[in-house]
């Protein structure tokens, strides 16, 4: 691919000066330059294997997911506890979608993935026997109406790998700030009340509802007054990024990596104008 943007570069660019040359150079070298970057290779190979079928499954991890659905499953039959709702989250590529469909095949649930539905407003979690997945699940939503809450705590470079393995949703290990992702995602799992239980060999963390609720919302606001801070007209993401960060912060644009692409950015515009001085010199 980049032998590709090389040529029409030499071409396109061929004879032209000024402006003009310094804007064809820099978005050429810009494209060519971001399509080296690990998520966006893998995210073109997904586009590849569409057309030309018979790439390799993404299935690296499936043994070990499997290994912690039957943990869990038995955790509920050792507490001889039938869940009805449960809720999962953890960064993308922590393998959410996995341990939900895995959960659903040995407990007869159903799964809702939430990948498309819009976080920054309350959801209606009113389906018996199912099990929602999000990567921003338990920071934005009243996880009361879960009875078992699940955290993939997983750290993020084995995350951001699985993502590149199996290359689906390749470019948000570019794009997005996974250590901020996980610090609000642990920190969301961790104001619920309940005991964490931690599923043994894995990252994988569990809670059962107490009968008084999970109190997350009462936990994250006695954080914010023992701090002399206020969540009055904050949701919960807001708050939750409050007490971490000291700055009320929401919605998926709170998690956008702003300089993941400076480096690229940089060598176009200097390639531009490298090539224009180029152009004037006579080299």
């Amino acid at each position: 691919m980049g032998g590709v943007v090389q040529t029409i570069l030499k071409r396109v660019t061929k004879g032209k000066g000024g402006v003009a040359g310094i804007v064809i150079t820099a978005g050429l070298t810009l494209v060519q330059s971001v399509l080296r970057k690990p998520g966006i290779q893998a995210s073109l190979k997904v586009l590849i294997h569409k057309i030309l079928p018979g790439g390799e499954d993404y299935n690296h991890y499936h043994r070990a997911v499997v290994k912690v659905a039957e943990e869990i499953v038995s955790l509920f039959k050792s507490r001889q506890f039938n869940p009805n709702r449960i809720a999962i989250d953890g960064v993308p590529g922590s393998g959410k979608s996995t341990l939900a469909a895995e959960l659903a095949d040995r407990l007869g649930m159903s799964v809702e993935c939430l990948d498309h539905r819009n976080m920054d407003e309350p959801l209606l979690f009113d389906k018996d026997r199912t099990i929602y997945e999000h990567h921003r699940l338990l920071r934005t939503q009243d996880i009361d109406n879960f009875n078992v809450i699940i955290y993939i705590d997983e750290p993020v470079e084995i995350s951001q790998k699985k993502v590149l393995q199996r290359k689906r949703g390749g470019y948000l290990v570019d794009i997005m700030d996974y250590d901020k992702l996980k610090v609000i995602g642990e920190k969301a799992f961790a104001v619920a009340e309940g005991e964490s239980i931690t599923i043994e060999e894995s990252f994988t963390k569990v809670k059962f509802r107490p009968e008084s609720g999970f109190k997350a919302l009462e936990n994250i606001t006695a954080e914010l007054q023992n701090k002399g801070l206020n969540r009055e007209n904050l949701n919960k993401e807001q708050a939750l990024f409050l007490c971490v960060e000291n700055k009320a912060s929401k919605g998926f644009i709170a998690y956008i990596n702003p300089r993941a692409y400076e480096k690229e950015l940089l060598s176009a515009l200097t390639a531009g104008l490298l090539h224009t001085t180029k152009r004037k010199r006579g080299w």
